[in-house]
């Protein structure tokens, strides 16, 4: 939502042609991991409705996050509201979350239904929001996320030597198991390949069986900025992602825009975002990811020609695009 929030405000202010009065209303609420459970529960249920039942009245409002969907009944009555859905990941992957934890999930993803309109990031996500909330598919806008070109662009590399780049969380969905056999079949080719990991620490198990796997060649960076994250990108050999459950797959794109080519699964959104741009494989044989790898290895033509597909794709699917089209539903969904 943070990454969402940031790209609205700085693309809206550079459109004046939009034709609209777009006005922060409040900013997403920052709640710091640190602070103590009761503080951040008493600010997520408390303070924040309570701001958002003083907003200025508006045309429409427009809610960034589903996740922040228990606030749709603070708002006047009869407003007319947009909502964006980035995945319902959990009603799919429940693993991720405690039971109790479901329960709320659930009860605030319920609250989308007193939104005017839903604004999804991919094709699949509008299947899943139709499938869980009930909501015909026709009243779904489809809009895909942005890249912001002016960090993910191709940088001078950030390390020598064949690397591969993994990003993300370590959610059961994101299937980071599929590393193990997809490296071990890459280094068949590529004896001195090294795996850089950018998110959440992995898994302990994980972490000796790919330490032992790659010879140490396990570097974890954490939780980057993304500049950093650019520069890891571009020197990369590619980008592997795994995963089986994505809304829509931000990284794809962001990899593409940095000139890294993109071997990832075939499940949910990812062909969305990839197109023709990108290389894939069956989560269940990762094994064909490794493959995939050794050859851009082995031909630098080909990924070469990965590479342009890739900027070429990465060019196309723009914030401003994103926001010239969101401009459109805030004027289609007001005059509704």
């Amino acid at each position: 939502m943070w990454r969402y929030w940031q790209a609205l405000r700085r693309t809206f202010p550079s459109n004046p042609d939009f034709g609209l009065k777009v006005i922060e209303a409040l900013a997403p609420p920052g709640f710091v991991r640190r602070a103590g459970l009761l503080h951040r529960a008493w600010s997520k249920r408390v303070v924040y409705p309570w701001r958002v039942r003083r907003l200025p009245p508006a045309d429409v409002y427009h809610l960034l996050d589903h996740s922040f969907a228990y606030l749709l009944p603070s708002l006047p009555r009869n407003s007319k509201i947009v909502a964006t859905v980035h995945d319902l990941a959990p009603l799919d992957d429940p693993a991720c979350l405690s039971p109790a934890q479901m329960r709320r999930f659930r009860r605030t993803v319920e609250c989308l239904r007193l939104a005017s309109r839903l604004v999804v990031d991919s094709q699949f996500t509008a299947q899943r929001v139709s499938a869980h909330l009930g909501v015909d598919e026709r009243d779904i806008n489809v809009l895909p996320l942005g890249v912001d070109s002016a960090v993910f662009t191709p940088q001078p590399a950030a390390r020598a030597g064949h690397y591969v780049i993994s990003v993300g969380s370590c959610d059961t969905r994101k299937n980071l198991g599929a590393l193990v056999p997809a490296l071990r079949e890459a280094r068949r080719s590529i004896p001195e390949l090294t795996l850089v990991r950018v998110g959440d620490p992995l898994p302990v198990q994980l972490r000796a069986e790919l330490e032992g796997l790659l010879s140490g060649r396990l570097i974890e960076l954490g939780s980057v900025d993304d500049r950093t994250l650019a520069t890891e990108y571009s020197g990369a050999l590619a980008l592997l992602f795994p995963s089986r459950l994505e809304g829509f797959g931000l990284p794809v794109l962001e990899a593409m825009a940095c000139g890294c080519p993109v071997v990832c699964s075939d499940a949910s959104s990812l062909p969305e975002a990839g197109g023709d741009a990108a290389l894939y494989f069956n989560p269940d044989d990762a094994a064909a990811a490794g493959v995939q790898l050794a050859q851009l290895a082995a031909q630098p033509a080909r990924r070469a020609s990965l590479v342009a597909a890739g900027l070429k794709r990465a060019g196309q699917i723009t914030w401003q695009a994103h926001a010239k089209a969101l401009a459109g539903i805030y004027r289609d969904t007001a005059a509704s």
